[in-house]
């Protein structure tokens, strides 16, 4: 036995060494095993918490990407972070166009400072907070995060900034109040990283609907575009007739409550609506046009004068005195477009909303411009169409006046012969009544009347424009004043006479006497609108011209104008006689109480002068006349002439007198014979030819002009070059025809018909004197 036990123990040593080393293998398995374990549950927790992520993941994405607007998206996306990942509070925040602050546009949860209107971030830190945070309690302390927690009332949130295209426009903040895992769950990267992932989604679907918008809003847009010019051009002559429904247009493509066309005529202060859309029953203002008038507001006043839109997001921002006009009209938010009317902005397009709906968009503005662009230009094309209007009225009307004026003319030069016949046959016979009989009243009424006669051809003449125009400086307000004080008498004491005449008004050119008769016409014309009494307005202003204004001067390179207006209170007149107001012959006045000329004289002085009349009236409202006249420096010849004559008897001088119409040839045959001349005539300027050369010593030549056979020029001609060296008289019914223009340059006088042997007497005798007196003194 011990030999056998003594040869066994080397196996004995053997097993047990490889039963301990099979035993530490099995010991080190085991350890293999629970470490297996361990990860076979950690990674098992990885799947669950992946599998709920991605399932969390899907879900929101199959969520978000049917929300059809981007409030829908961002309700859904608070919603699920809320209830699904167990967050207290959830937060969307995006810069505002400042580009600092940042404003919540969506927001679910009970806690923070709801009444927070900007966070603004320190721009120190801008590089931490535009990147994924995560702040639970083991985060540093950081300004900006202490910020955040104030303004959001969250200790521990994540922060997902959008910073996909370079530059954070959106932020998405969540987070709780508590680590606390009975409250909430703490957290942890894994939530970062998960926020991370859902932003993603949610940014990539906040970009599809902000294209998807763009895309709405450029159909929109173009849609609107091409009916608004459709519209505008539909009508090309009277574009403003569509403007009614061009706002409502614009009103209901943008779902807005009143869009307005606001419009200043010149000379205003204030704009005043035109047109009006509003949404629901009513599209005028109720009860009368609108108070509404911007430039109440001063910071829009100055916007306006420049031409830049006017942006109003809330009327709450303006002082309470400013925004209680506003709100007065019901509007809580408005843009007020400027609209250029042939270069000057003249017009405004206001678009309101009665409720606050967020501010207005860079698009909507742009657009809303590019509408009133459109308004404006057919705004600019009416107004030119109105003043082409005008211009061709005026056109045709002065060319309807030039030829009725070239009738009235013959008419006044036939007229002038007769009542130069007249004149001159009663004054000669008064001259040689006894002193008892000079008095009769019959003859004093031939007098008197062939007076009135040559005031009524005159009145012709000047509206033919024949008559003679001595122009001069001329000061209207004294010129006014001057014409009223003898007016005045003429008006009664029923009609009162109120001046408001302008200051600093520059002396003009024109004829006194032309300019006295327009305003005594004017004013006599006003008197016979108020057969009950009234009042008459004279006013006077002087102003710049521009654009149309200009055009309508006959003179060119006008800058300034005088305004003369004559304004009643009478019965006015309606359209119909306002039109032909300026006809001559037309008057509305009773038989024997007019002769309607008194209105075209008034119409053919104005453009005589350079300028034009306009007249403004309504049944009822009275009536005013308005007078426009260039204001130019005078030329030198444009002088104001006065000729003064002496009276004598002649002192047996022989005169040729030449004259046509043989009544005017023998009254001042008789006239001069009278006055001590000898008088030889002849009815043309053959005739006087003969006469003068038959003639044994002739001393003057009186002659007509326009004459059978031979007219007065043509005579003179003939004389002169015959080496008659003698002074010449010129009488003429027609002052401004060429002939009588040219002869009167040789002429030492001129006589315009009608006249008496007194003017044709003192005439010769101071021509005669003047002569000789030249003559004695050559000779000395």
């Amino acid at each position: 036995m011990p030999d056998s036990l003594e040869e066994k123990g080397p196996r004995t040593e053997g097993l047990q060494r490889q039963l301990k080393g099979l035993r530490s293998r099995l010991e080190k398995l085991g350890g293999e095993v629970v470490r297996a374990d361990y990860k076979v549950m950690h990674l098992t927790q990885e799947v669950r918490r992946s599998r709920k992520a991605f399932s969390f993941l899907t879900g929101f994405q199959y969520s978000t990407s049917r929300a059809p607007s981007l409030e829908e998206l961002y309700r859904i996306a608070l919603k699920a972070i809320v209830s699904e990942l167990w967050m207290k509070r959830a937060v969307i925040l995006e810069l505002d166009d400042s580009g600092v602050c940042l404003r919540q546009t969506a927001t679910l949860g009970s806690l923070g400072d709801e009444s927070t209107e900007c966070l603004m971030l320190p721009a120190d830190s801008r590089d931490a907070w535009s990147k994924p945070q995560l702040v639970n309690g083991e985060t540093p302390e950081e300004p900006w995060i202490e910020k955040v927690r104030s303004a959001l009332g969250l200790p521990f949130f994540v922060w997902i900034p959008d910073t996909r295209h370079g530059q954070m426009e959106t932020v998405l903040v969540a987070g709780t109040t508590s680590e606390d895992p009975a409250q909430a769950p703490k957290l942890t990267d894994h939530d970062l990283d998960l926020f991370i992932s859902m932003c993603a989604i949610l940014w990539v679907d906040r970009i599809n609907l902000l294209a998807r918008e763009a895309l709405e809003r450029q159909v929109l847009y173009e849609s609107l575009l091409n009916k608004v010019s459709s519209i505008l051009l539909q009508d090309y002559d009277a574009p403003a007739a569509h403007l009614d429904d061009v706002l409502a247009r614009i009103g209901r493509g943008w779902s807005l409550d009143r869009v307005r066309l606001l419009q200043r005529q010149a000379g205003e202060h204030a704009s005043a609506v035109t047109h009006e859309w509003r949404a629901g029953e009513l599209t005028q203002a109720e009860g009368g046009t609108s108070t509404f008038a911007p430039e109440e507001i001063p910071a829009w006043r100055d916007a306006m004068a420049a031409g830049t839109t006017v942006q109003l997001d809330d009327v709450d921002l303006l002082p309470p005195e400013q925004a209680a006009l506003l709100k007065a009209e019901g509007i809580r938010s408005l843009l007020l477009i400027p609209t250029n009317v042939k270069g000057a902005v003249s017009a405004w397009t206001s678009v309101e909303r009665h409720n606050l709906g967020g501010p207005w968009s860079k698009e909507d503005k742009q657009l809303l411009e590019v509408v009133a662009g459109l308004i404006s230009g057919a705004l600019s094309r009416e107004r030119e169409i109105e003043e082409r209007t005008q211009l061709e009225a005026e056109y045709h009307h002065s060319k309807k006046m030039e030829a009725v004026g070239q009738l009235a003319g013959g008419v006044a030069h036939d007229f002038n012969n007769l009542l130069t016949t007249i004149q001159g046959y009663a004054q000669l016979l008064a001259s040689k009544l006894p002193e008892e009989y000079k008095e009769l009243p019959g003859l004093a009424e031939i007098v008197m009347a062939s007076e009135r006669a040559a005031a009524l051809t005159r009145q012709l003449l000047t509206f033919s424009r024949r008559d003679t125009a001595t122009t001069g400086p001329l000061d209207i307000n004294d010129t006014l004043s001057e014409t009223m004080k003898l007016v005045g008498r003429m008006l009664g004491e029923k009609v009162s006479v109120e001046f408001d005449l302008g200051s600093d008004m520059d002396t003009i050119v024109g004829d006194v006497q032309q300019i006295n008769q327009l305003i005594m016409n004017l004013a006599i014309n006003a008197r016979d609108a108020m057969p009950d009494g009234g009042r008459i307005t004279i006013s006077t202003r002087q102003m710049p011209t521009v654009d149309a204004l200009a055009r309508r001067f006959t003179i060119p390179g006008i800058e300034r104008c005088q305004i003369i207006e004559i304004s009643d209170t009478g019965f006015g007149m309606d359209d119909e006689t306002k039109e032909r107001i300026f006809e001559p012959f037309f008057t509305t006045k009773a038989s024997g109480r007019g002769t309607g000329l008194g209105m075209s004289i008034a119409f053919s002085v104005a453009r005589r002068h350079g300028g034009f009349i306009d007249v403004e009236s309504e049944v009822g409202k009275g009536t005013t006349f308005s007078i426009y006249l260039p204001v130019r420096p005078p030329k030198k010849e444009e002088v104001e002439e006065k000729r003064s004559v002496g009276l004598s008897s002649g002192k047996n001088e022989t005169i040729l007198v030449v004259e046509d119409d043989a009544g005017v040839r023998a009254m001042v045959r008789e006239a001069l014979e009278a006055s001590g001349y000898k008088v030889v005539v002849a009815e043309n300027g053959r005739e006087a030819l003969e006469e003068a050369r038959r003639a044994e010593h002739l001393s003057l030549v009186v002659t007509d002009v326009v004459m059978p056979e031979m007219s007065g020029k043509e005579m003179w001609e003939h004389l002169a070059g015959e080496g008659f060296d003698i002074p010449l008289i010129v009488m003429s019914g027609f002052p401004e025809e060429k002939e009588v223009s040219k002869l009167s340059s040789c002429a030492s006088s001129y006589l315009q018909k009608p006249f008496g042997p007194q003017e044709i007497s003192r005439a010769v005798r101071a021509t005669l004197d003047s002569f000789e007196k030249q003559h004695t003194g050559n000779d000395a």
